[in-house]
Parts: C-alpha cells; structure tokens; sequence
C-alpha cells in the first residue's frame, strides 16, 4: 500500500519539477539515492546553455531514444539529392549544417531566394570546428537574424564576423 505522500508524488508529478544541481557529481549522488522516472534508465545532462552556469539535471534515456527515431525519419523524407550530400559529408569526414536555421526562416521563401530545411540547398558541409564557430555566431547574432525576417544568411553573417576578427587582430599588431 502507498503512503499518502508516494499517493501525492504521483497525483501531482512531481518528478515532473526540475531539480538542477552545480555538479554532475552532485547530480548523481541525489539521483543514486532518489531514483527519478520510477526506476527508468536515465542519464545526467547539462541543460545549461554555453556561458551560464551549469544545471545539471537526469534525462530519460528513452526520451532520447525518441528524438533519435524522429530524426532519422525526417532524414528518411529527404530529397535523393540531400542523402547523398550527407552520404558524401559523412564518407569526408564533415558534417552537414543548415544555412538558415529553422527558427529564423522568412514566410516567404522565393522571394529571398532561401532554402529551408533540408532541403540539398539548404546543407553545407563543414568541418566539426567551422560547425561550432556557426553555431557560435548564430546565438550572438540571432536577434539581428529574426529582425530581418531570415532575410541575412548565415554565410554573409559568418563572413561579417570573419572580416571583423581579422581587422581586430590586424589593429592589435600594429
């Protein structure tokens, strides 16, 4: 028979309130004690974004397991000419990025000529360091990106910032 408090636990879901920890350490002594999910297999993620402190919380593994299988049908419904660039990024060693990210895409797409999705168009093939700098820059500039509509591609934002560092460090050797 329950106790009135397991009762509650489960009327309210309260496994269902984050509790975030500074440490993973911290995070998996709790969890060890207090096993989340009922008993279900569960890892500790970070939910904290690059630059702000950590927050360390349990995920799911089946949670995971989920976004994977949707993924990989989305992936499914690509155009042949899109499998075989990831084909190509994966045999290179690369991998694919979306130039125009799905937040920051305009209503209407032909009249900015911009691709979306994963559309073949829309995938560029970068190395794992170019992938992180893109990601870097879409997050620094992403309130420039959504007031003009999606209308600035993620290349000319990439190039801004690549004419703007190297003119820093030319003006600091001199």
């Amino acid at each position: 028979m329950k106790t009135f408090r397991e009762f509650t636990e489960i009327a309210y879901n309260v496994n269902l309130i984050e509790k975030t920890f500074s440490t993973k350490k911290e995070a998996e002594d709790y969890h060890r004690e207090n096993p989340p999910f009922g008993g279900e297999p569960y890892r500790i993620k970070n939910k904290a974004r690059s630059g702000e402190p950590p927050q360390y919380r349990p995920v799911r593994k089946s949670v995971r397991a989920e976004q994977e299988r949707r993924r990989r049908v989305r992936l499914g419904n690509s155009s042949p000419q899109t499998k075989q660039k990831l084909k190509l990024a994966k045999k290179r060693g690369l991998e694919a990025h979306h130039i125009t990210p799905g937040h920051s895409s305009p209503k209407n797409t032909s009249a900015n000529k911009l691709y979306l999705g994963n559309d073949r168009r829309n995938i560029q093939l970068v190395t794992s360091k170019q992938h992180k700098t893109y990601h870097g820059i879409e997050r620094k500039f992403k309130d420039i990106i959504a007031n003009s509509g999606g209308s600035i591609s993620l290349r000319d934002l990439v190039s801004a910032y690549e004419r703007r560092r190297k003119r820093a460090l030319r003006k600091n050797k001199q």
